[in-house]
């Protein structure tokens, strides 16, 4: 599995979903799993197992909406998609989103892994010096984020991770098959203090109780917004629409496997039976408080929950690092990309990394309170409500893509008025415009100048696949490749001799993107047809425009129910 395969048979799909699956696990279920168990210990058994799949399935059906609207745009990740739907303004209202729910889950992350730490620790070593296990774990924090964090974040991207990410895995199932046997071994003491009957709920509840433990459950399974930049880094060197269908397949795939499988299983057994053993009452906020093997086994297995959390945080760092790279390349007006990979890289791994370990040091020990605010704002908002106003948009052609001519590259938010005044003829059509473009097709987006030359002199001042990061180094992380080459569905022409001016075209829009160092995420294409051809019309009703209501109904009041039972105090 040493990265994506450029061939679509069946053994390299396959070996692609695996890979993708691996990724995504490491990053959904990391730190969401610790505090499953209470949710489950505050909703009872039977809503507990509701609520979790209900939260799946939705989640299920937003990622398919999102790659579906990916496939549609020839966008590469949640940015470009938000540009390609609403324009720059939802542009960066995604983005500010995405920072608040990447931001939360880190910091709640780095707050987890020093209360597990400092619960193995004063457990079992009371002599232990106290900086080792005071105010939660700081100490372990801090050597955790510097010694491992921040190192396996420097790596080119997420694909490094998939080794990692499988013994990940291995860690998680520890865990979980721990907290089965032990729950199994005491007779699920918690469900007989209760009822005989195992369907029943575990404990009584407020409204404040269960809409925090939704949140929980809504934060577990986000993987939205590290699903996206996947695309960015799977390769698409032909650049024709089998091969973007082929790569959002096979991002589909893993997600609904990652969501309902690695994930789904993995927080029902380790909630369902972690709550059935504690219950209400006695289940920590985090899983690692409690203990599951007597003795030296405890520190054993939260020293090894605790490499596993460690291990689990890069793939957050960096989808988060993804969208601080843009804002860092838009700022500078593209003289952040000027600099070696290695000190891109840095920089924002520090704009961001220092924020999360600042707060974690500041609130040590609120890692639940952390997360259900994460949970109910940026998760509710970027997994829940955003997906499904992109669907709707793009569902009832209101999306920007589906409304703007497609002759010019959108160029208005630069100083460069002339950058939207360029036009000419259409080698093939006539017409003063370039024929509408999506990006499996051949033809630029903006036109060739008069005189552009032949391709080959077009090729001369710029090669038409031009290298991704400067010779000997190594190649840019998340989609730092799109910001410099363009968008990553851009294909050349099948055949340059047949094509030699739309070659020609292509590569001068694409030199005068680059000096106007426009993002790629900020390119408009002609869409591919989004809507369905349904047998039943009540079905089409029902997917896709029932559904919608539905879940975006749900995220808005657990959403705000979470966030007032939060901070007004309540009886």
């Amino acid at each position: 599995m040493g990265g994506w395969s450029l061939t679509t048979d069946g053994n390299s799909f396959r070996r692609d979903v695996i890979t993708v699956t691996a990724v995504l696990t490491l990053g959904t279920v990391g730190n969401a799993i610790l505090p499953i168990p209470s949710a489950f210990a505050v909703t009872g058994a039977t809503a507990g197992t509701l609520f979790l799949a209900f939260v799946a399935l939705t989640n299920v059906y937003t990622c398919k909406l999102l790659l579906r609207g990916a496939v549609t745009t020839g966008a590469v990740d949640y940015e470009g998609l938000s540009h390609a739907v609403g324009g720059t303004l939802f542009k960066l209202w995604s983005e500010f989103w995405i920072m608040i729910l990447l931001l939360g889950t880190n910091m709640g992350a780095l707050i987890q892994l020093g209360e597990g730490a400092s619960f193995a620790i004063s457990n079992q070593w009371p002599d232990a010096p106290e900086w080792l296990y005071a105010r939660h774990g700081i100490a372990a924090v801090i050597f955790f984020t510097l010694c491992v964090i921040f190192p396996l974040c420097m790596l080119p991207n997420m694909r490094k991770l998939e080794l990692v990410g499988a013994t990940g895995s291995i860690i998680l199932w520890v865990l979980a098959g721990a907290v089965v046997i032990r729950s199994c071994i005491e007779g699920l003491p918690a469900l007989k203090r209760r009822v005989k009957n195992i369907g029943v709920m575990l404990s009584s509840r407020s409204l404040a109780d269960v809409s925090t433990a939704f949140s929980l459950f809504c934060f577990a399974f986000y993987h939205q917004v590290l699903m996206l930049p996947m695309l960015a880094e799977m390769p698409n060197e032909h650049g024709t629409e089998a091969r973007n269908r082929y790569n959002t397949s096979v991002v589909s795939k893993a997600s609904t496997l990652t969501i309902l499988v690695t994930s789904g299983l993995t927080y029902w057994f380790s909630g369902w039976f972690g709550a059935a053993l504690y219950g209400y009452t006695d289940t920590a906020d985090n899983i690692l408080e409690n203990e599951w093997i007597p003795g030296v086994g405890t520190f054993i297995l939260n020293l090894c929950v605790t490499i596993y959390l460690a291990i689990s945080i890069p793939p957050i760092f960096h989808a988060n690092m993804h969208t601080a790279n843009k804002w860092f390349i838009r700022l500078t007006r593209g003289r952040f990309m000027n600099l070696p990979w290695w000190q891109r890289r840095f920089i924002s791994l520090m704009s961001v990394g220092l924020p999360c370990l600042g707060v974690a040091l500041a609130v040590p020990g609120q890692s639940a309170t952390v997360l259900s605010v994460t949970g109910a704002t940026g998760v509710a908002m970027q997994s829940y409500i955003t997906p499904v106003i992109i669907h709707l948009a793009l569902y009832f052609g209101k999306a920007r893509c589906q409304r703007t001519p497609f002759h010019r590259l959108d160029a208005s938010h630069h100083d460069d008025p002339e950058a939207t005044k360029h036009s000419s003829s259409s080698p093939k059509s006539g017409n003063s415009e370039v024929e509408p473009m999506h990006p499996s097709s051949p033809s630029p987006l903006l036109p060739s100048a008069a005189g552009a030359g032949s391709a080959a002199q077009a090729k001369a001042a710029l090669s038409p696949s031009p290298p991704s990061s400067l010779p000997g180094e190594e190649p840019p992380a998340f989609a730092e490749e799109a910001d410099l080459v363009g968008f990553a569905g851009v294909a050349l022409p099948q055949d340059p001799e047949q094509d030699e001016a739309a070659e020609a075209s292509r590569v001068e829009a694409e030199t005068r993107r680059r000096v106007l160092h426009i993002p790629s995420s900020e390119m408009l294409y002609a869409p591919l047809p989004y809507r369905r051809e349904w047998r039943h019309k009540a079905l089409e009703v029902v997917y896709e425009l029932v559904l919608p209501v539905v879940v975006i109904a749900a995220g808005l009041f657990f959403s705000i129910t979470t966030l007032v039972y939060l901070w007004v105090p309540t009886d």
